[in-house]
Order: C-alpha cells, then sequence, then structure tokens
C-alpha cells in the first residue's frame, strides 16, 4: 500500500495485514500548509476503511523512535514501550465485531482517547489515542479494551521524537 499526504509521498512505518482488520500508520513531513488530502492506494480489495490524522510539529526526525504492535484473539491489545522525553506517542486499535462496541484506554503510559467510532455497518470499531511525553518512562503500557467483540483485536503504537 502507499499513501501521499498533502501531494507529498508518505512513508508507511508500521502495518498489520492479517484478515479482517488491517492496520498501517504512515507520515509525510509536509513543509506548508495546515490542511492536506490523505490519499490511500491499498495493495489488496478493502471492504472499508477509518482513518485519524495527527499534527507534529517541531519533531526532530522521521524515523520512529517507537514501534510496537500487538495482535491478539480474544484479550485486549496492548504495547509496552519506554519513551524519551519530548516523544509524541499514537496508539490506534481495532476490533472487527458484530455490533457496537466502545473503547476503553487504561495503563500506565496514560494515553489520552482522541477518536472511538464504529465503521462499515458496525462490523468494526478503531479507536485512537495519544500523548506528548514531557519526560521519559520505563517500561510503560497501553491497553485499549473494547466492550463488545471477541475476534482480531489489533493495536498499533508509534512514537516521534
Amino acid at each position: 500500500s502507499t499513501a501521499t499526504i498533502g501531494g507529498v509521498s508518505a512513508t508507511v512505518h508500521q502495518s498489520i495485514t492479517t484478515q479482517q482488520a488491517q492496520m498501517f500508520t504512515i507520515s509525510a513531513v509536509v513543509p506548508t500548509g495546515t490542511t492536506g488530502t490523505v490519499v490511500l492506494n491499498f495493495s489488496t480489495t478493502m471492504a472499508n476503511s477509518a482513518i485519524d490524522v495527527y499534527s507534529i510539529t517541531g519533531y526532530l526526525s522521521t524515523t520512529p523512535v517507537i514501534t510496537e504492535q500487538d495482535v491478539e484473539t480474544s484479550a485486549a491489545p496492548s504495547t509496552t514501550f519506554s519513551p524519551d522525553a519530548n516523544t509524541v506517542v499514537i496508539s490506534q486499535a481495532v476490533v472487527f465485531q458484530s455490533g457496537v462496541a466502545t473503547w476503553t484506554w487504561s495503563g500506565t503510559a496514560g494515553l489520552a482517547e482522541q477518536s472511538d467510532r464504529v465503521t462499515y455497518t458496525s462490523n468494526q470499531t478503531v479507536t485512537s489515542a495519544f500523548k506528548l511525553f514531557t519526560s521519559s518512562g520505563a517500561s510503560l503500557t497501553a491497553t485499549a479494551t473494547p466492550t463488545a467483540g471477541t475476534t482480531n483485536r489489533r493495536m498499533l503504537t508509534i512514537g516521534f521524537k
């Protein structure tokens, strides 16, 4: 899969491409403007998609300093990471299920939920959360627990400094 953000080629940093719950984390350095179109070109057939957009300014590198993922069959997905000071951490989770689910974020990382929604006729729910760490932390956890859905629980966590 490929993408552009604001007409700039994006880098795919993370992907989980398992059945019914594909996820990607992409980024691009967009030098000007406060708006831009996100274009995704999937390399496989997709039934639906959901996009969360975060704008990070003033970071030192386009290379992530944290890249964690978790693929679960029935447990709540969780990642563990150790951020440096001045690291922005973004995490996203998805569950394939029937019925509407909401999410609860927990763990020592203290990520703040930004989105929680159902996609494509209630077959998937997605959520995302983030936090700017002003001081370093060791072995912090982020867990996203859905209120429904027992299969194909996935999480990606990425951090930029």
